[in-house]
């Protein structure tokens, strides 16, 4: 942005600035309960505070200094709209003009799949190589290093919950060690309580020591896949059904990895990348009960590698290093580590045949399939008057969308997001029917029964405000693209890896 600042030739005058901190203050100030009365913005307290207060004076300079030139800058692309009557009125009409009526889907889908011979694919295939081309590809395989309780992480688990067991066999109140101590924030907001349940509901061990316990009597320490336990029966009853169930309050001390085991597998997983390096991955690992996966192939502009995370920098040196290279060790976001070792690169190539003869099969069928149910509706057409196009449509298998009320920028139930339908539409008349419309998305018969124009004068006598309004959804969207091209073409190394580990 600070390049864009000098290509822009923002400068911003103490002038400037003076104007803005007296005339315009930042919105946060405004919300400021300092410089309200009775709840409203206070102009004459607010630069009575500044008057007064040199410091604070000094330090909204300061920060208007640093905002107001990209706030220039915003201003200066944002002026760059242009607006004119035509394009405000086309656009309130885009928001105001609506239709009613029915659109009959020509669905590919309802006509049965056909024949597609080898030598049409390979035909096909030929015609259309440039489709299967992929660029340079590289792939990376890896093992991952879990992050799990370590022994040390379960003895401080177990000191813990002896602790709390300790303050109960000296008296202490269940349920006030619960609300203080207990890791399951749901119980322990109702002072350790998990109301009635009954036989499978809870893991087996705390199924086994509920219903084998009499009300009021309280466990010892016991351990589960959540953690550490101690448990006290309040109730039991039956229901009409003749179930089981036991009323119970439990303390939970949860077994989690502790910064100590952390820093442990951070540091076997470095020794582990190290080694990598040295003798190759698979050999690394010998003797390790690890996996050795890879991932799908990665191109120049993959952002998300599957299995590994947003790692552009991974990407980056896949590109530029050699088969067999290992990078540092790649934190996930579970606190688990990969470990990867470059494996694979390919140039850019034409996939062969066999790998798309698939993709291809189910083209040509879809393509089949389209001109059959096109010679469809055409029999359909040449049959029936437009009068008994609806009826006939649902004898031939057609699906018929009721099209309620519609903008030309909304949907269509049943077909969804399709502009060139709802253009093709919105050039008819009440009670007019469309000729066949193909879009991308499909094949249509559209008709009109209703169209709404909005009243111009309405547009006339609010042109102003529409103007105004318009301006503003153009100048903002205008800038939020303008931004999103300064962000792609910059050139920035994302080297947040580095630091967040």
């Amino acid at each position: 942005m600070d390049k864009q600042l000098k290509r822009y030739r923002i400068r911003v005058k103490d002038r400037e600035v003076f104007d803005k901190i007296k005339n315009d203050p930042p919105q946060e100030l405004r919300q400021n309960p300092d410089f309200l009365t009775n709840g409203v913005w206070d102009q004459q307290k607010y630069l009575s505070v500044i008057a007064n207060n040199p410091q604070f004076a000094l330090i909204l300079e300061d920060y208007v200094k640093q905002m107001l030139p990209y706030e220039k800058l915003e201003q200066r692309i944002k002026d760059q709209v242009v607006v004119t009557v035509d394009s405000v009125r086309i656009d309130w009409l885009e928001r105001n003009d609506k239709i009613t009526g029915k659109v009959i889907n020509l669905d590919w889908n309802t006509i049965e799949a056909q024949e597609v011979t080898d030598a049409e694919i390979a035909a096909y295939y030929d015609r259309h190589k440039n489709n299967y081309r992929i660029e340079d590809a590289r792939k990376y395989r890896y093992v991952q290093l879990r992050l799990e309780p370590s022994l040390y992480d379960n003895e401080r688990a177990a000191e813990d919950i002896n602790y709390v067991y300790d303050l109960l066999l000296a008296g202490g109140d269940f349920g006030d060690l619960a609300e203080q101590y207990s890791q399951d924030p749901g119980s322990a907001a109702r002072r350790g309580s998990l109301d009635f349940f009954g036989r499978g509901r809870m893991v087996a061990e705390f199924d086994s020591i509920a219903f084998s316990s009499e009300i009021g009597d309280m466990s010892e320490p016991f351990k589960t896949q959540f953690g550490w336990h101690i448990m006290l029966v309040t109730d039991k009853r039956t229901t009409e059904q003749g179930e089981e169930e036991v009323e119970a309050s439990h303390i939970l001390i949860r077994i989690e990895p502790s910064d100590i085991t952390k820093m442990d597998l951070r540091n076997q997983a470095e020794r582990l990348a190290n080694e990598a390096d040295r003798i190759g991955l698979e050999n690394a690992i010998e003797g390790m009960e690890l996996e050795i996966r890879e991932t799908p192939e990665i191109f120049a502009d993959t952002r998300n590698i599957p299995g590994i995370g947003n790692y552009p920098n991974l990407v980056a040196e896949a590109f530029k290093r050699r088969i067999g290279f290992v990078p540092g060790p790649v934190p996930q976001t579970d606190g688990s580590y990969n470990v990867l070792e470059l494996s694979y690169s390919r140039a850019a190539h034409i996939q062969d045949l066999e790998l798309v003869s698939d993709v291809i099969r189910r083209e040509i069928d879809r393509e089949k399939r389209t001109a059959l149910v096109l010679e469809k509706a055409r029999e359909m057409m040449s049959s029936y008057p437009p009068e008994e196009y609806l009826e006939q449509a649902v004898e031939y298998g057609f699906r018929v969308q009721d099209v309620a009320d519609r903008l030309v920028t909304q949907t269509v139930p049943g077909v969804g997001v399709d502009r060139q339908l709802m253009d093709a539409l919105f050039e008819k008349e009440a009670d007019e029917w469309t000729d066949i419309i193909s879009t991308d998305r499909g094949n249509y018969l559209g008709y009109i029964s209703e169209r709404n124009r909005p009243n111009m004068e309405d547009f006339f006598n609010n042109q102003e405000s529409l103007t105004a309004e318009y301006r503003q959804r153009k100048e903002q969207t205008h800038y939020s693209a303008w931004y999103q091209k300064v962000r792609e073409e910059a050139k920035i190394k994302d080297l947040r890896y580095e630091y967040y580990n």
